[in-house]
């Protein structure tokens, strides 16, 4: 089980959480970069092998991609992130539900995952997603959904399960999660959601992740991972809401612009013209300059959230975004 302390309320809904999860801790709001072997095309692990050497300290990869050991190379990859997890870094695993689906892989099943689970050493794992799919009726997939948490939670004790809880409206996640708390309110100290199915409009998911927070705060204070947000003003928005964590595949896609703190398109990354500590040195190859550029903007991106928070200016700091209209819908 995880241990959460509030170290500071900031304005609207931000705060700094401490987390502590076995001997390990970490300070919210802050990015996990993700790992898929068929998104970023990684089919020989050279993004786990770059983020595990490059001393950034958190990282979440698939239970899809890291759970297999039948040859020579899946072995030594599992063992780089064991040691990796072994060494003081933060694992977090994802179900792996989306990568069978994006591979068009039917025998993904629990067992699978379950077995990957207790393969892999982690600090987090998510539940086993269940998607709102027309093949079953909203009751069905409601009590699947549940029936997954409840399993997921018993895969291994080694780890923390943060149950993700999918819907097919804000509205419905928001009702679905309140229920899902007066239920089984012992494991909800922890929630992931999708950044899709939070809206349309970044008000709109603003909106619902500030519901969402109301909901865990009547049951403890759970902490909120919001999975696949990795756009930096996003999450400036989604902090102030209420939400503690991300994770996404930008830092691999994209290039980080610091300056205007946006994504940019990784080939326009020298147009920067970048002096931070990775670009001045000038033994990295082209490649990998840029993705640990982003590895290192986004640590000093969620420093910089850490201390608006703290000081209370991150509202100020929303306010030269965009405008007051649009805040006072957050209001």
């Amino acid at each position: 089980m995880i241990q959460l302390s509030l170290l500071k309320k900031g304005p609207g809904n931000a705060r700094l959480l401490e987390v502590k999860v076995g001997k390990k801790q970490l300070v919210t709001p802050t990015y996990f970069p993700a790992i898929s072997r068929k998104e970023i095309r990684d089919a020989k692990d050279c993004f786990l092998e770059l983020v595990t050497t490059s001393g950034y300290p958190r990282l979440l990869v698939s239970a899809y991609d890291y759970g297999k050991t039948g040859t020579r190379d899946q072995r030594r990859a599992v063992k780089r992130l064991n040691d990796y997890n072994r060494h003081g870094s933060i694992v977090m695993l994802d179900s792996g539900v989306f990568e069978s689906y994006w591979r068009e892989d039917p025998r993904w099943a629990f067992t699978n995952y379950r077995n990957s689970v207790m393969k892999i050493d982690s600090d987090f794992f998510m539940s086993f997603d269940v998607l709102a799919l027309n093949k079953v009726t909203y009751e069905e997939f409601r009590k699947l959904t549940l029936q997954s948490i409840l399993d997921s939670s018993r895969a291994t004790k080694r780890s923390h399960c943060i149950p993700i809880v999918h819907e097919r409206n804000p509205s419905n996640l928001v009702h679905f999660v309140s229920d899902l708390l007066g239920r089984i309110p012992e494991l909800f100290a922890s929630l992931a959601v999708s950044e899709r199915e939070l809206g349309q409009t970044i008000s709109e998911r603003c909106i619902t992740i500030m519901k969402l927070r109301r909901s865990l705060n009547k049951h403890g204070g759970g902490l909120l991972h919001v999975l696949g947000c990795g756009q930096p003003i996003s999450m400036a928005f989604y902090v102030y809401s209420g939400a503690d964590t991300f994770d996404s595949l930008d830092w691999a896609l994209s290039a980080f612009d610091p300056q205007r703190e946006r994504l940019i398109d990784r080939s326009h990354f020298e147009l920067l013209g970048c002096k931070c500590e990775v670009c001045k040195k000038s033994k990295i190859d082209p490649s990998s300059r840029v993705y640990l550029h982003n590895l290192l903007s986004y640590q000093k991106y969620s420093m910089k959230l850490h201390s608006m928070v703290n000081q209370g200016t991150l509202f100020d700091y929303l306010q030269e975004l965009t405008s007051k209209p649009f805040l006072n819908k957050l209001a």
